[in-house]
């Protein structure tokens, strides 16, 4: 009975992280062109072109570009990484709010990236190569710190929408005539009469003068 409980047990942990391994992993590869290519700009350049088509979602994109820097990784060149977490960081910011999930996804793969690179960097064969290898890391980290911060501005953008902002603004009174209550036109007339009065004499002597003659 013992045995069969571990047994299960094994099997539900086993279950568990696959279904992790699975989440975290991208469900798009690189593209025809890798990022170590001399014509990778070609590859790039048709991406966005179809994304301003509406061709193609910048977030898909944004997930080869991922994949991309991965590859490049795996094959210890960290340059041609930096270039794809580079054309990374472009294709994020056309992403829109239905694609924060796309990029968040492509984010986390290239963290892993970058997380892969910095354990290699002690192996580097010379000094010349793990100085190109810091500038590179350096390069990603600063791309990933880009994206990040333009994700945290586009969520605090949509949080203050136009139609919230009206509840902060002070309640005034609206003076338009339809909208005026009775002792607010009572008192505008009031006052009406005495500027009236007050500032015309000459109205009030032709009265007096009319009245004279009369008797």
């Amino acid at each position: 009975m013992k045995k069969h409980t571990v047994v299960l047990t094994a099997l539900m942990l086993l279950g568990v992280q696959t279904v992790t391994a699975q989440s975290n992993q991208l469900d798009k590869g690189p593209g025809m062109i890798g990022a170590e290519s001399p014509v990778y700009g070609l590859e790039v350049a048709m991406d966005n072109a179809a994304v301003s088509i509406g061709l193609a979602k910048a977030g898909e994109i944004a997930k080869e570009r991922a994949a991309e820097a991965q590859k490049a990784a795996d094959n210890n060149n960290t340059a041609a990484a930096a270039k794809a977490g580079k054309q990374l960081e472009k294709v994020a910011q056309r992403a829109g709010e239905n694609e924060s999930e796309s990029i968040e996804v492509a984010m986390n793969s290239f963290q892993d990236t970058i997380t892969e690179m910095e354990m290699r960097i002690d192996n580097a064969p010379n000094e010349n190569a793990r100085e190109g290898m810091e500038t590179a890391l350096e390069n990603m980290r600063n791309a990933l710190q880009n994206m990040e911060q333009a994700r945290q501005r586009g969520n605090q953008t949509g949080s203050q929408r136009p139609e919230n902002i009206s509840e902060n603004r002070p309640n005034r009174p609206d003076r338009r005539p339809g909208n005026m209550t009775e002792e607010q036109e009572a008192d505008d007339n009031q006052t009406a009469g005495n500027i009236t009065g007050e500032n015309n004499p000459g109205e009030n002597q032709t009265r007096n003068r009319t009245q004279s003659d009369r008797t």
